[in-house]
């Protein structure tokens, strides 16, 4: 599995993982370096957060995982702490990097 940063395949991923961010009730930015920014709705912008995340490239021929697990482990739990009614004292914020060195 290849999908080196900004290519064709990477694009088509990004904007799934968009769609996942929002079906799963999180509010997604893009930031000025292409890093989706995403936070349960309804969270204060002022609280401290915690932040989570990895890259949606893959180095050629990085494999299946090589990034993902730490983007979909974001979306899963933002998932799990809305379907459970979890509200957090802390504000959970999770990145999407468009490439491994720009969220690193």
């Amino acid at each position: 599995m290849s999908r080196v940063a900004f290519s064709d395949a990477d694009v088509a991923g990004r904007a799934y993982v968009e769609r996942l961010m929002e079906a799963a009730g999180l509010e997604v930015r893009i930031d000025t370096a292409g890093q989706f920014n995403r936070t349960p709705r309804g969270h204060r912008p002022e609280a401290t957060h915690d932040r989570r995340g990895s890259h949606t490239d893959s180095v050629p021929h990085g494999g299946n995982y090589d990034g993902d697990v730490g983007v979909m482990g974001g979306i899963e739990v933002a998932q799990q702490l809305r379907d459970r009614h979890v509200r957090l004292r802390m504000h959970l914020r999770s990145w999407t990097s468009p490439t491994k060195k720009v969220g690193s």
